[in-house]
C-alpha cells in the first residue's frame, strides 16, 4: 500500500504533481538550450574535453566506452550522441591501427569554439539567475535535486526488476 503524500495537511494528487514536475523540468531544459545543442550532447562534449586534457599522451585518449560510462548511457546511445556531434563537425572519431582497441574521440576546433562560447554564455546566464534566485536557494535546490535524483534512480531500478 502506498503512503499518501500531503502538503499542509491536504492530500496531493500524484498525477498532477508528477505532470507539474515534468513540465518544470522541460522548461528548465528549454531555457538552458542556448547553443542549439541538446543538454546530453553538450555534456558529452564536456566529458570528452575533461577526460583528455590538451597535450595528453595517446594512452590518455577518451574512448567511446569511457564517455558511455561517465554519462551512464549504453554503447548504442553514446554512439548516437557522439555521432551527432561528429556530423555537426564538433568531434572526430579516430582509431589506432585496425580499430580493434576501440574508437576514441577528439574535439575539433569548431567544438572547442562552441564550448568556449557556451561557457561564456552559461557564466553570464547563471550569474544573473543566481543573483535573482539567491545563492543559498540555489545550493539548497541543487541538494534537493540530487536527493530526488538518487531516489528516482533507486525507484526506477526497483520498477525494472
Amino acid at each position: 500500500m502506498s503512503e499518501e503524500i500531503t502538503s499542509l495537511g491536504k492530500p496531493l494528487d500524484l498525477q498532477s504533481l508528477s505532470q507539474e514536475f515534468m513540465q518544470r523540468r522541460q522548461e528548465i531544459q528549454q531555457n538552458e538550450n542556448v547553443t542549439g545543442l541538446q543538454l546530453r550532447d553538450f555534456l558529452a562534449l564536456v566529458v570528452i574535453d575533461k577526460c583528455r586534457p590538451e597535450g595528453a599522451e595517446p594512452q590518455d585518449r577518451i574512448y567511446l566506452r569511457d564517455v558511455s560510462q561517465t554519462l551512464g548511457l549504453t554503447s548504442r546511445q553514446t554512439a548516437a550522441v557522439v555521432g551527432g556531434l561528429r556530423d555537426k563537425g564538433l568531434v572526430a572519431w579516430k582509431h589506432d591501427g585496425d580499430g580493434s582497441e576501440g574508437t576514441y574521440v577528439v574535439i575539433t576546433d569548431e567544438g572547442h569554439t562552441l564550448m568556449a562560447t557556451r561557457k561564456s554564455i552559461s557564466e553570464d546566464y547563471y550569474s544573473r539567475v543566481i543573483a535573482r534566485f539567491g545563492e543559498e536557494n540555489m545550493v539548497q535546490l541543487l541538494d534537493l535535486i540530487k536527493q530526488l535524483g538518487a531516489i528516482m534512480k533507486e525507484e526506477g531500478s526497483a520498477t525494472r526488476e
